[in-house]
């Protein structure tokens, strides 16, 4: 069984934290005085039935309307259970529309892993969130399309909901606390998964990350993860940006790269790190 719990970050930010388990992502809540931000669709019914009632139990109104960070499954398969309005980029309603057309039984997911379509990764966790029940997936369209960006007063607080793209999906959307200085960021930080090795490019990545810099964020959240600093998320980028130079002094040398991104890193480097590393490796060598 799943045992997620609802963390209390201010007066006005409460998260779900992330399951690896099944894929769950963080699902937040923004709390105005008039009306509540619910952050991210969930990846099933269930996952956004636990959070509609950790919120009850905190005493936390149910959410007036909830936006949608990207396409990806995780996000958005249990949006058919809030029966709310849905804020969304206009790329992410196109990409709703597509995987409207699909089916969700193993036969159907096997076929779409080998033609490239769907991530392994994906499939199974799929299954693993849904079991037997995969025919109750429905997946429901957005209320509120916006192109680049949209504010909302919540009474006393503001979000900034802005489209930012990324290696990970072109639909990626950050939504930015103003008041308490806290960045939702979706996925937009992770790689690409669905290429044929994940990957990075510089060409996406380096601008992304210092187009969030620039928000001058206290805090930053991504979907699979708990919040960081400011300060430890510019070093995550340093680390970004020093394997960028890096590549262009040593190719796709690994252990060149790993050897010389040391002391930017400030450690050893983990097996975690040398993936992170081959994944910008992997974009390098797509684009020769």
């Amino acid at each position: 069984m799943i045992k997620q719990k609802l963390i209390k970050f201010s007066e006005r930010i409460y998260c779900l934290a992330a399951s690896h388990e099944t894929d769950r992502p963080i699902l937040g809540a923004v709390i105005g005085n008039q009306y509540v931000l619910m952050i991210d669709g969930g990846n099933s019914p269930e996952h956004v039935g636990l959070f509609l009632q950790e919120l009850s139990r905190h005493g936390i109104n149910k959410p007036s309307f909830v936006v949608i960070t990207h396409w990806h499954w995780d996000h958005i398969f249990g949006l058919s259970y809030l029966k709310l309005p849905i804020v969304a980029h206009q790329k992410t309603a196109e990409n709703i529309l597509r995987l409207q057309q699909y089916s969700w039984d193993d036969v159907s997911l096997s076929e779409r892993v080998d033609a490239g379509m769907e991530t392994v990764f994906c499939s199974d966790m799929i299954k693993k969130e849904y079991g037997e029940r995969r025919d109750q997936i429905q997946i429901v369209n957005p209320t509120i399309q916006f192109t680049k960006q949209l504010i909302l007063n919540l009474g006393g607080i503001t979000c900034r909901i802005d489209h930012v793209g990324g290696d990970h999906a072109e639909d990626s959307t950050v939504i930015y606390v103003e008041e308490e200085k806290f960045m939702f960021l979706g996925d937009c930080t992770s790689c690409d998964i669905y290429s044929n090795k994940r990957q990075y490019t510089e060409a996406k990545v380096l601008p992304l990350l210092k187009r969030l810099e620039n928000y001058g964020a206290s805090w930053y959240l991504h979907s699979h993860s708990v919040p960081i600093s400011h300060n430890m998320f510019l070093q995550e980028n340093r680390e970004c940006r020093a394997i960028v130079d890096s590549m262009k002094i040593h190719g796709n040398n690994l252990q060149l790269i790993i050897d010389d991104v040391k002391n930017v890193f400030g450690r050893d480097l983990t097996q975690e790190d040398i993936e992170f590393i081959q994944y910008f490796i992997n974009g390098n060598e797509k684009s020769q």
